[in-house]
């Protein structure tokens, strides 16, 4: 995972019609998602509602997907996928799930801090 780019900045801009203005407005919306997200998932984290997890999750996969964010679209699919699993978990194996959560967490919140770092560089293809 830690080889995906942070952003394929030549897709992005293609996927916003080649407009940079248009891409650095989307990136900003993505930003505040994935914090507003951050939050979400850092609550949900603390009284183990998987299913929020899930939610807020999937809200930044489709975002970080469509502007070519590969690190934090494949840390959000995990946790996705995990906040799945622990939706249908037994309770003994939530536990478990949960730690890999809170791992997968810290990462996306690197991967939102790459990001933000990245995109205060200016946009570079």
């Amino acid at each position: 995972m830690s080889n995906l780019p942070i952003i394929k900045w030549q897709e992005a801009l293609e996927q916003t019609g080649n407009d940079a203005e248009f891409l650095k407005e989307v990136l900003d919306d993505l930003i505040l998602e994935a914090d507003e997200a951050q939050e979400a998932m850092a609550g949900c984290i603390s009284i183990g509602n998987f299913e929020g997890i899930k939610t807020a999750a999937h809200k930044i996969k489709g975002s970080a997907s469509y502007l070519c964010c590969e690190a934090l679209r494949e840390v959000s699919l995990l946790l996705q996928d995990l906040g799945h699993a622990g939706m249908n978990a037994q309770e003994s194996a939530q536990k478990q799930l949960m730690n890999t959560v809170i791992e997968k967490f810290n990462l996306y919140k690197k991967h939102l801090i790459d990001l933000k770092l990245e995109i205060s560089k200016g946009i570079v293809c």
